[in-house]
């Protein structure tokens, strides 16, 4: 009776899944870009949805009168026995899992993702770009110099220095806004230079989330004389890594608050599964709000200082006419941004990061909505 009453339970709480969890739903919740972009992920979507709805119609038409005859077969004992070889089996398979994934995988808190060794740790942000030093990267034939100033920028050489007391735009992001893959005069740094006439604090980062944005803008504020904008990349996929466990991050306090964290430590930061899970499981909307509440203190820090604020969420073109990302990251009344939607041909051939078109297409949307 009660193995009854639990497959019904659970068929039922199948069915509602499948009814609930449209191609929407599927973009919050189990997409790390929050957005349908490609016609194999819409067609994932549905697949998905379907999958619940046939589990349902499996568990409470054909599963739940069988275990009811197999239960009443065998005695509460018994029955106890089995479900404890289950938890063991499974629990062996967790661990071998994670042996595996131990084996496969370094430990993401001693991993960069800044790549070819152009970066560094940092205590307070997790990583940045490694000062005074030029990265010479050969891909696909295609040789890219990545000079990093001595203040830690991408910039023209590496012994260029930022003058604090110039008007300078303070431009943030990551490896999208850095320019990877593209040489230093089609990068949106030197772009926005040439075009506005003003110096460019280059904070951007590979990797970065929002949140070691904000913090980058918040140490480059304070030394700038004449802050005069601030234009900073948002990409969806940055989303799922602000408040990564594995690194300093903010989060959000049970007030709506946020919260300056250290990287964790233990044997539950070690975990390779946990890793895994950040990565391809299941989210909900706590990123999403923690995001928002982000770009509204880097955008007060901006704004404290008597500089413009604008923001750029670069996306892959959606397949869906539903701006909900938008909404919820800029809120109500929203904070001053742009869309960008890059398609196949915006990106470099040999790498999806944006290629020197479509960089000074993005300056071009810059500049005409700074002016």
């Amino acid at each position: 009776m009660i193995g009854e009453v639990a497959i019904v339970l659970v068929g039922l709480a199948c069915a509602a899944w499948a009814v609930r969890a449209d191609a929407g739903w599927f973009e919050r919740h189990m997409l790390h870009t929050y957005s349908i972009a490609r016609s194999g992920e819409l067609w994932l979507a549905r697949g998905v949805r379907g999958l619940g709805a046939a589990l349902a119609l499996l568990l409470l038409v054909v599963i739940r009168p069988r275990i009811g005859r197999w239960a009443s077969r065998h005695p509460v004992p018994r029955l106890l026995g089995d479900v404890a070889g289950v938890a063991v089996g499974f629990s062996l398979a967790m661990a071998t899992c994670e042996l595996v994934l131990r084996i496969a995988y370094p430990d993401p808190r001693s991993r960069l993702p800044t790549p070819g060794g152009m970066g560094e740790r940092d205590e307070v942000t997790g990583w940045r770009l490694a000062p005074g030093r030029t990265t010479v990267l050969t891909r696909h034939g295609k040789t890219i110099a990545y000079a990093v100033d001595t203040q830690g920028h991408r910039a023209a050489r590496p012994d260029a220095a930022l003058d604090p007391s110039w008007p300078t735009l303070v431009l943030a992001g990551e490896s999208m806004a850095m320019g990877y893959g593209l040489p230093w005069e089609d990068t949106l740094a030197a772009l926005l230079h040439d075009r506005l006439g003003l110096e460019v604090a280059n904070l951007c980062v590979p990797g970065d989330g929002n949140d070691q944005s904000d913090l980058r803008v918040a140490a480059a504020l304070s030394s700038l004389q004449k802050p005069v904008a601030l234009v900073e990349l948002v990409l969806p996929v940055q989303v799922e890594r602000n408040g990564l466990y594995f690194r300093p991050h903010l989060s959000l306090d049970a007030n709506g608050n946020l919260l300056s964290r250290p990287a964790s430590s233990g044997f539950l930061a070690e975990l390779r599964l946990r890793w895994l899970w950040n990565r391809v499981g299941v989210h909900g909307n706590q990123r999403v709000a923690l995001t928002a509440a982000i770009l509204r203190a880097t955008a007060r820090r901006a704004a404290e200082r008597g500089a413009r604020v604008l923001f750029v969420m670069l996306r892959q073109k959606p397949l869906r006419q539903d701006d909900w990302l938008e909404r919820a990251v800029f809120g109500n009344p929203p904070l001053p941004h742009i869309v960008v939607d890059l398609t196949a041909t915006d990106l470099q051939s040999d790498d999806p990061h944006p290629n020197a078109a479509a960089t000074h297409r993005m300056a071009d949307a810059i500049v005409s909505a700074l002016r």
